[in-house]
């Protein structure tokens, strides 16, 4: 299977309980480094840009990106 096609499986196999909704807006000098969450969260970024670290793999999103962000 290539990447797409295993990616399309599993996301059409996603059951997601909602557990919180919510819209943040951070300024230019906020942080929180280390960060691991306890559940999964989804970012879907609005405006602006950020860097997150996931393992060892880092991101710059940008508006219109939606990321996850998995627990633990």
């Amino acid at each position: 299977m290539n990447q797409h096609t295993l990616l399309t499986h599993y996301l059409s196999n996603l059951e997601v309980e909602l557990y919180m909704g919510d819209y943040n807006r951070c300024g230019t000098d906020w942080r929180d480094m280390d960060y691991t969450p306890d559940y999964s969260k989804f970012y879907w970024i609005c405006e602006g840009e950020g860097w997150l670290k996931i393992g060892e793999q880092e991101y710059n999103p940008v508006p219109g990106q939606l990321y996850l962000m998995p627990e633990g």
